[in-house]
């Protein structure tokens, strides 16, 4: 009895604890469209995750940057960032998701394609770069390179 008593104790001391973690934003681009979520958890934590309040709080970022949704690339990465150089001690976990649908195009106007326009008030003006055609001879003397070597 104690011997099957002391394996379920171990078992449950080594396995770890289920953590509910929820992710949060940690970085992101408005113009690229990408929202960074990342969760931290120790080595002696097993962590659930739920996936659909983490792409609901990445859609409220991309929301507020004008788009409408947002979907999840696919993939994690997971890093060590504390180690007291006994072995990792935390990890975060990060997940990148791409905004969608169409962002509000009220703050941005793109000019027409080749085309220059200039800021009010801005001078313009004209380079012109005139370029010789390349001879081989000047005055009648051929010109060689010098080799130092």
């Amino acid at each position: 009895m104690k011997a099957s008593l002391l394996i379920f104790l171990s078992t449950l001391i080594v396995s770890g604890c289920a953590t509910h973690k929820t992710m949060v934003p940690v970085s992101g681009s408005k113009a690229d469209g990408i929202v960074k979520m990342a969760y931290e958890y120790t080595p002696y934590e097993s962590p659930i995750v739920n996936q659909e309040a983490s792409r609901t709080q990445a859609a409220k970022r991309c929301q507020a940057w004008g788009y409408s949704d947002a979907e999840a690339f696919g993939t994690s990465s997971k890093r060590c960032v504390l180690n007291y150089g006994f072995g990792c001690e935390k990890f975060r976990v990060t997940t990148e998701y791409q905004c969608t649908g169409n962002q509000a195009a009220g703050n941005i106007s793109l000019p027409q394609a080749n085309t220059y326009q200039p800021y009010p008030g801005q001078a313009t003006q004209q380079i012109i770069i005139n370029i010789p055609s390349p001879t081989p001879s000047h005055g009648g003397v051929t010109l060689q390179p010098i080799n130092k070597y």
